[in-house]
């Protein structure tokens, strides 16, 4: 497989006042456009996929990157600010949402990887309302993500005659019927289109 990897590096934040996030989400968002819109080529032929490593930090940049402009326009009146409050979320969660179906839109197939993370709700602890653990594992990352996605695979490793395996689980599959639930060793992109074309009765 012939492929090119850009990174992304974010520059340390040493204070809650972000720099040089924006910046770099920026540059990110431009070459990801490139790319879609077939200005950007690999060994002068368009690129057919895209794989965003990791959906969870994708987030976190564009969030930041928010942040920081909101930072920076309220250092001009004189205000501080840490965060982004709970209706200043759908901004960010609106560019992600574009960029992600831009990939179908213009014919690209596109992988995202995430962390799991813990989940939380708002709970009545002790009288009050607070946000806590309700002891499950999402995904981390824009929450309409699986929504969105044809096929959601969940890797994880596995003690087989006391060796480690990596394994991954099928958990939503709007491709073909026949993949649900499916799990595979060592699971690859490569696997589960073979799969998907063994099903349909299609050659290679």
């Amino acid at each position: 497989i012939e492929l090119e990897s850009i990174k992304y590096p974010e520059p340390i934040q040493l204070n809650k006042q972000l720099h040089g996030i924006t910046e770099v989400w920026t540059q990110f968002v431009r070459d990801y456009v490139d790319v879609l819109e077939d200005r950007k080529l690999y060994n002068k032929k368009p690129f057919k996929s895209v794989v965003i490593d990791t959906g969870t930090q994708f987030r976190a940049m564009c969030n930041d990157a928010y942040l920081q402009s909101l930072q920076e326009e309220g250092a001009a009146t004189g205000k501080t600010r840490e965060r982004l409050q709970e209706i200043e979320y759908g901004t960010p969660n609106m560019r992600i949402k574009s960029l992600l179906w831009g990939a179908r839109q213009y014919g690209k197939f596109l992988a995202v990887t995430h962390y799991d993370v813990d989940e939380y709700k708002k709970q009545l602890i002790n009288g009050k309302i607070e946000s806590a653990t309700t002891g499950r594992r999402v995904l981390g990352g824009y929450k309409d993500t699986v929504g969105m996605a044809d096929l959601v695979l969940y890797c994880y490793r596995k003690i087989v005659d006391g060796s480690v395996q990596m394994w991954g689980k099928v958990v939503k599959s709007g491709v073909d019927i026949g993949l649900q639930e499916l799990e595979m060793q060592d699971p690859t992109v490569e696997k589960i289109v073979d799969f998907i074309k063994m099903l349909r009765g299609e050659d290679g």
